[in-house]
């Protein structure tokens, strides 16, 4: 089972010094585990590199992103918008 959410991230832009608000469509995918003692239950830090375009130059950069899988979850994919 997979579900999609969107979220907002502001970047500062690396070519004009701004920060820019992207929106991002994440698709995560449900994991069922059984319980068993000492399993780390703890959400997990991601980081994905990803191109976006700077509005105001209309070039293209890349940049890391950081999120957070938690349990349970498994991101999948992670699109600009």
């Amino acid at each position: 089972m997979t579900e999609n959410c969107t979220e907002k991230i502001t970047i500062t832009c690396p070519i004009c010094k701004f920060n820019h608000t992207y929106s991002i469509e994440i698709t995560k995918s449900i994991i069922f585990y059984h319980m068993t003692p000492g399993m780390d239950t703890s959400p997990k830090f991601i980081s994905m590199t990803r191109v976006f375009t700077c509005p105001t130059e209309r070039t293209n950069f890349q940049a890391i992103i950081k999120l957070i899988e938690g349990f349970g979850e498994k991101i999948e994919g992670v699109e600009v918008q």
